[in-house]
C-alpha cells in the first residue's frame, strides 16, 4: 500500500460498519480492465498487472468475417487471453444481452445477445459450414502469436453465429472497460456553474494516464472502526479533471460534494481530492478531501442550483404517416402509443425548441471532426410528452430509451433517459462538417473556416442522431428513424 496520506472522519458503508479512514498507495496504476454494469451483480476493475496475471487463460481459433464499406474478407485469427465467460462469472453476470466494450482510444462497441452460442467455422472462406465447432469470445493479448494492437490491452475476439456472421466488425483493439447491460450512474453534476446538467456513468469517472495511455487509478485501504480493512481503488480530481468531464461556464463557482442522505462538503479546488469505490460491490461512491469522508456520494453541485425551466406544456405530434421520425412508448414490437413526426411538422410546430449544437470528436479515418448541427434535442421532445411531462422523469431514472435506425445498424441497447441530458442527443436534419486533415471529402467547410456552410442531412432517413461521446463511432447514429421509450413507475 506505501505511506500513501490518510484521510479519517466518520462514513457508513451499506452494512452499517462505519468506515475510520482510508489510505492511499502513491504511485498511480493503469487500468487493465473495468467491468460493470447493470448486469453486473459488483463491478470489477483489474490493474494491468492483475490482467496480465489473470489465471486460466486460454487460446482459440476464430472465423472471421468483415465487411467494411466496398470491401470483403475472409479468413481466420488465433487468439490467446481471457475468456469472456471467466470475466463475466468474476462480476456475476449471467447470460448478457447486450455488452458495450469501451477501447482506450475512445473507441466502442456494442455485441448483443453475448450468450448466444457461436462457432468456429474451418470452411467458411468456401462457404461451407462443415466442421463447426463452438469457441467461446475472449478478450486476446495476442492476435495469430503477435501482440494484439493496442497491446497491453487486449483485442475482443469471438465466434461466427453463421457463415455469414460479419463478427470481425466488432474486434475492438485497446479494450479496458466491458458495460454489461445499461450504465451504473456514477454521480450527477448540477447546478448553474455548468451549461447543462450530466449524469455520469461508472465507466466515465477515470482519469486519463500521465503518459496518455488508458487510465489510472490508485490501490487504497478503508478501514472500519471495528478494525476491519477492505482494499479499494481511489480516482483523483487532478487538475482539470472537471473540464475534461464536464461543460463548466467559465468563473469561480464552488463545487460541493453531496452524499444520499444530504451531507455536504465544499471542495477547495487548489487541493487534493479523490473518489473511492466504498463497498465491495463497486457500485456506491464516496468522496473524501482534507480529513472528511462522505459516503454515499450522490453528486456536484456547481454554483447554485438551477431552477426548472419546465413549463409543464404538452405538446404531441399531428402528422400522418409516413413518418420520417417517431417515438414510441412501451414495447417497440407492439407501443402503447406512436407519436409521428415529419420534419416539415417539427420546423413548423416545434421551431421555437429548434436547437444548434456543436460536437467534437476523434474519427478513426480522419482526425478531429468538429459537427455543428440544426434539430432537436431528444429531451425537449419528450418532457413534452402526456407520459413524461418533464424532465424529472428523465433524470430521476424513471425512463429507459433506445434509439433505432432504417439500417438496422444501430438499435439494441437500451440507455438511461438521463444520457440524453448529459450527453445532448440532437435529432439533427442539417449540419457543417469539417475535419483538421481534410480526408473526409464530405465536409462542407475547411477547419478554420469562421463561417459554418449548412447542409442538409443525407440518407435512408432526413435525420442523424449525434450526442457528446467524444468518438465518432458511439456519437453518431445515422438514418435515425425511431426512438423506443420505456417508462418505469
Amino acid at each position: 500500500m506505501g505511506d500513501g496520506a490518510a484521510a479519517k472522519g466518520a462514513a457508513e458503508t451499506e452494512d452499517g460498519m462505519k468506515i475510520k479512514s482510508i489510505e492511499i498507495a502513491e504511485q498511480a496504476e493503469k487500468i487493465g480492465l473495468f467491468l460493470c454494469g447493470s448486469a453486473a451483480e459488483k463491478n470489477v476493475l483489474f490493474s494491468v498487472q492483475q490482467f496480465l496475471a489473470f489465471d486460466g487463460q486460454g487460446s482459440a481459433r476464430y472465423s472471421i468475417l468483415d465487411e467494411h464499406e466496398r470491401s470483403t474478407s475472409k479468413g481466420f485469427e488465433e487468439g490467446h487471453g481471457i475468456f469472456l465467460n471467466r470475466l463475466f462469472a468474476r462480476a456475476g453476470v449471467e447470460q448478457p444481452e447486450d455488452v458495450r466494450f469501451l477501447s482506450v482510444d475512445g473507441y466502442e462497441t456494442l455485441v448483443s445477445e453475448m450468450y448466444e452460442t457461436r462457432y468456429y467455422f474451418p470452411q467458411m472462406p468456401e462457404g461451407s459450414a462443415d466442421g463447426a465447432r463452438e469457441v467461446e469470445g475472449m478478450l486476446s493479448f495476442y492476435k495469430n502469436s503477435s501482440h494484439a494492437g493496442q497491446y497491453p490491452w487486449p483485442t475482443l475476439m469471438f465466434g461466427q453465429r453463421g457463415i455469414t456472421d460479419k463478427n470481425k466488425d466488432f474486434f475492438a483493439k485497446g479494450t479496458w472497460a466491458a458495460v454489461a447491460g445499461s450504465r451504473d450512474r456514477a454521480f450527477y453534476a448540477k447546478g448553474t456553474g455548468l451549461e447543462h446538467d450530466q449524469y455520469l456513468g461508472m465507466e466515465e469517472i477515470f482519469a486519463p494516464a500521465e503518459d496518455g495511455r488508458g487510465f489510472e487509478v490508485f490501490s487504497a485501504e478503508l478501514s472500519a472502526e471495528d478494525g476491519t480493512k477492505t482494499p479499494t481503488f481511489a480516482v483523483p480530481l487532478t487538475d482539470g479533471y472537471w473540464d475534461r468531464k464536464l461543460s463548466r461556464r467559465k468563473g469561480n463557482a464552488g463545487i460541493q460534494a453531496i452524499s444520499r442522505d444530504g451531507s455536504r462538503i465544499r471542495l477547495r479546488e487548489q487541493e487534493p481530492a479523490w473518489l473511492f469505490f466504498a463497498d465491495e460491490t463497486g457500485k456506491t461512491l464516496g468522496f473524501y478531501q482534507n480529513g472528511v469522508l462522505l459516503e454515499e456520494l450522490a453528486g456536484f453541485l456547481f454554483g447554485e442550483a438551477r431552477v426548472s425551466e419546465d413549463s409543464r406544456e404538452i405538446r404531441v405530434p399531428v402528422s400522418r404517416e409516413p413518418y420520417d421520425f417517431s417515438i414510441v412508448i412501451g414495447d417497440p414490437e407492439a407501443p402503447e402509443k406512436v407519436y409521428g413526426y415529419t420534419l416539415a411538422e417539427l420546423k413548423q410546430r416545434y421551431g421555437d425548441l429548434e436547437r444548434e449544437e456543436q460536437y467534437l470528436f476523434f474519427n478513426h479515418n480522419a482526425g478531429n471532426q468538429r459537427i455543428t448541427a440544426r434539430g432537436w434535442l431528444l429531451q425537449d421532445l419528450l418532457r413534452i410528452l402526456p407520459e413524461i411531462g418533464s424532465l424529472a422523469p428523465l433524470e430521476n431514472g424513471f425512463v429507459s430509451v433506445n434509439i433505432r435506425t432504417a439500417d438496422l445498424f444501430k438499435q439494441k441497447q437500451a440507455e438511461d433517459g438521463d444520457l440524453l441530458i448529459s450527453k445532448r442527443f440532437l435529432l439533427a436534419y442539417e449540419m457543417d462538417q469539417r475535419t483538421d486533415t481534410g480526408r473526409i471529402k464530405k465536409d462542407t467547410s475547411d477547419w478554420d473556416d469562421p463561417e459554418c456552410h449548412f447542409c442538409p442531412v443525407q440518407g435512408m432517413t432526413p435525420f442523424r442522431i449525434y450526442c457528446d461521446k467524444g468518438n465518432a463511432n458511439p456519437s453518431l447514429y445515422k438514418n435515425a428513424d425511431r426512438l423506443a421509450v420505456q417508462i418505469r413507475q
